[in-house]
């Protein structure tokens, strides 16, 4: 299981089996083997991003946006990891931006 923060550090959900949910178990969206991110519309999200240690979900809103696909079927939700502290904020260049 991986942990998911926004870039000022705060927990926001974790990564099970290729699909993202939020810290409560919401469905958010999945991976795919590009580690490209698909909200649970089918829409692109961004990309899975690993920055000193911490993962995130980030989408550069300076480049063209892939196609969106069909919506998978949510899948059921798994036992809640515990809270996740906030890791330290990171800086993107110009353009990047939070997903979730």
């Amino acid at each position: 299981m991986r942990y998911i923060h926004k870039m000022n550090g705060q927990y926001i959900g974790f990564i099970h089996r290729q699909n993202i949910f939020s810290w409560n178990g919401n469905y958010l969206g999945s991976i795919d083997n590009q580690d490209y991110v698909w909200d649970r519309t089918g829409g692109y999200a961004g990309k899975l991003l690993t920055v000193q240690g911490s993962n995130y979900i980030l989408r550069n809103t300076l480049l063209i946006m892939p196609v969106s696909k069909s919506p998978k079927t949510p899948p059921l939700p798994p036992s809640l990891p515990s809270p996740q502290a906030q890791v330290a904020p990171i800086q993107m260049p110009i353009g990047w931006e939070d997903v979730f």
